[in-house]
């Protein structure tokens, strides 16, 4: 009995250590890549500290969701799209009647990914909305766009604006919330430094007077990094025929 055991146990255990060697194979062979999660990379996506952290130019501001270019109705504002603190461009004060109505406008901010031998999977989000009126949607249009470096990723011009000075009437009445909220995507970036940027260019001789609203902007995404380095098929199936041949070996001896 002690003699059988013991020649089961001799056989057994060359075998366990095929099928963990075949279960180690499969298992990294099909890991081409790891994924490692990416934080967030823009700061102050809410505006919630005005707009620290951001570069600007021209005519920007940050605001309260209370604040009248929010709450008014109409070819005036945002008609209340937004619910908490956010970003303008294209206008100082009041609703979007009041200046500017000419010059480009932006904010922008600059973030670093890592320098890996693989590359870098991002998704971009925001909410907007672009309002005002466009008395002359041929020659004075307005253009809002955001752009990775010089990649550009979403754009609105002003030419379905009414053709009437902002207000409350409801034949001046618009709301571009096209894609709200925005989002996309971008695969296999390398290293390097992006810079995402929102603009507002505005056309002079006030043919046109129009604003954007900016809220809830975020990057994040993840790192593709490659695998361990697999054994090549011929060494794995040298290596399977040797521990085949022992297990031939123990067999024929008991």
């Amino acid at each position: 009995m002690t003699k059988a055991f013991s020649k089961r146990t001799n056989f057994q255990q060359p075998l366990r250590l095929l099928i963990s060697l075949i279960l180690t194979v499969g298992l990294f062979a099909t890991r081409d890549a790891l994924a490692i999660p990416i934080g967030e990379q823009i700061i102050n996506g809410g505006f919630s500290a005005n707009l620290t952290s951001w570069t600007t130019s021209g005519t920007v501001s940050a605001r309260a969701s209370g604040d009248v270019i929010n709450t008014a109705g109409g070819n005036a504002g945002f008609d209340n799209f937004f619910g908490s603190s956010f970003a303008v461009l294209g206008d100082s004060t009041g609703d979007i009647g009041g200046s500017e109505d000419s010059g480009t406008h932006f904010i922008s901010q600059t973030f670093s990914l890592p320098v890996i031998s693989g590359t870098h999977d991002l998704t971009l989000s925001f909410n907007s909305v672009f309002d005002g009126d466009d008395r002359d949607n041929i020659n004075q249009i307005d253009i809002f766009r955001v752009l990775l470096n010089s990649t550009e990723l979403f754009a609105q011009n002003s030419f379905p604006l009414p053709n009437c000075g902002p207000g409350n009437s409801p034949t001046c009445s618009n709301s571009q919330l096209i894609q709200n909220p925005f989002s996309q995507t971008i695969l296999g970036l390398p290293g390097g430094s992006y810079t995402l940027k929102f603009e507002l260019a505005e056309n002079n001789n006030a043919q046109s007077n129009t604003a954007v609203g900016i809220d809830n902007v975020s990057i994040s995404g993840q790192s593709n990094v490659p695998a361990a380095s697999v054994p090549e098929p011929s060494s794995l199936i040298f290596l399977a025929s040797g521990l085949g041949g022992v297990l031939v070996f123990l067999k024929r001896r008991g």
